[in-house]
Order: C-alpha cells, then structure tokens, then sequence
C-alpha cells in the first residue's frame, strides 16, 4: 500500500467534515434514515468515503470534488422531491390507505405473501394474497414437555 498514514488521516477528517457539512447543509439531525432513500445516501456516502480513503491514486482535492458532487446531487434530489410531485412519486412510492370508513384495510396493508408465509401449512392463497385459516385445535400440534 502507497498511501501514507498521513494522507489516510487527511482523507478520513476530509470524509468526517464532508458529512457533517452535508448533514447540515440537508436538514437533518443525524444519520438514521427516514426513508429508503436516506439509507441509499447513507450507503453511497459511505462508499464514496471507504473506496477513497485507502486510493493513494485519488488526490484530496478529487476526494472533496466527489463530495462536493454527491451532495449536490442529494440537494437536486431534495428539491426535486418537495417540488415535483411525480418525482416524489417516484422516488417514495404513493400513499397507501391503512384504514379505510374506520376499519383496517388488511388487503392493501398486509403483506402476508412472503416466502415464510408461503412455507406455512395454515395459510391459504386467495389470489395474490396470503389470509392464515383459522387453527382448529393449537393444542394438538404442541409436544408434551417430559423430564
């Protein structure tokens, strides 16, 4: 390895500066995601910082560039999203209702039809969604303890 300790620690704080800045810059009180796009951010910020640290062919001043272009683009995507409906659309997904005339709507909000309910014996398909029957007995399927 080509890199100094000292360019690895120049990167490093140059990386730690880059996100605190861009915490500031977006609003946001830490890093815990709110949405799926956060956590995206989150992980490319991440990689930018990572992949960078240890290039001895990535210069600091390329190393601020790359931050300084990511978290533009995180801003236009900001600003996209609170001001085009369609692209929030696009980036969040639509609204789901989750109670509808004052009663759970479980055939939009439960998604039931997963590879574990799938597995389950006391489930049935009724068309592209999994509603679980109603046990006859629990009690017979349950092993006795014995010491």
């Amino acid at each position: 390895m080509d890199a100094s300790y000292a360019t690895i620690a120049l990167k490093l704080a140059i990386g730690i500066i880059g996100l605190i800045i861009q915490i500031n810059i977006l609003g946001k009180g830490n890093l815990a995601p709110i949405s799926a796009m956060d956590q995206v951010q989150n992980y490319v910020l991440g990689g930018i910082i990572g992949g960078v640290i240890y290039n001895s062919d990535i210069t600091a001043l390329q190393f601020v560039l790359v931050l300084i272009v990511w978290t533009f683009l995180v801003l236009l995507l900001k600003f996209l999203k609170e001001h085009n409906y369609w692209v929030k659309r696009v980036i969040d997904g639509a609204p789901v209702t989750v109670i509808k005339n004052g009663e759970v709507d479980v055939a939009t909000t439960c998604l039931l039809y997963t590879s574990d309910a799938a597995d389950e014996e006391d489930s049935e398909d009724f068309g592209g969604g999994r509603s679980l029957k109603k046990k006859k007995e629990r009690n017979e399927k349950k092993f006795p303890i014995s010491f």
